[in-house]
């Protein structure tokens, strides 16, 4: 028996980390393979939707991992499910097969997404607060067909001069 592709991935993740909120956008923008489906993780649509789904929550009530689940049902967490999520892209999806494929690049793969996944929060703080409401655009492919894609609207922290800026100055404190 041959495994089937899926045709839709659902991606659950935290919508109350700015990071989560700015990967959900970008991912909006790139054409894909797959169509990819956003829930929050701690909702009641993801409840309603997978109701035996476990979802593993931090002391501070966080989602502690990235999951992704299949319009057949198969689950994914953590880097596989980072790793389906890019392999649904058509700009990466060899970049996911190779990160899948090869142990060394797995491993590597593995902790960088456990490190952005536990430093979430502060990667998140660097970046420009999203609006959570989207608007759809028609925007038009070079062949000329019409295509909707979600443009997150994000504003920069007030106070703040601008996201480039505050990455160079704790790049500065790192050393």
């Amino acid at each position: 028996m041959t495994a089937t592709h899926p045709r839709l991935l659902t991606v659950l993740f935290d919508a109350n980390c700015s990071m989560c909120r700015h990967a959900k956008a970008w991912l909006g923008t790139q054409r894909a393979f797959v169509k990819l489906d956003f829930v929050a993780q701690i909702s009641d649509e993801a409840g309603r939707r997978f109701p035996r789904l476990v979802t593993k929550i931090s002391p501070s009530g966080e989602p502690e991992e990235l999951v992704v689940v299949a319009d057949d049902g198969r689950v994914w967490r953590g880097d596989g499910a980072w790793i389906m999520v890019l392999w649904a892209l058509r700009e990466h999806r060899a970049l996911a097969v190779r990160l899948a494929k090869n142990p060394a690049l797995r491993a590597m793969a593995r902790r960088a997404f456990a490190f952005l996944s536990h430093n979430r929060q502060v990667v998140g703080s660097f970046l420009p607060q999203c609006k959570q409401d989207a608007l759809l655009h028609d925007l038009k492919t070079p062949a000329g067909a019409a295509f909707e894609k979600r443009v997150m609207v994000c504003a920069l922290e007030p106070g703040r001069n601008g996201t480039l800026e505050a990455l160079r100055t704790a790049q500065r404190r790192a050393g």
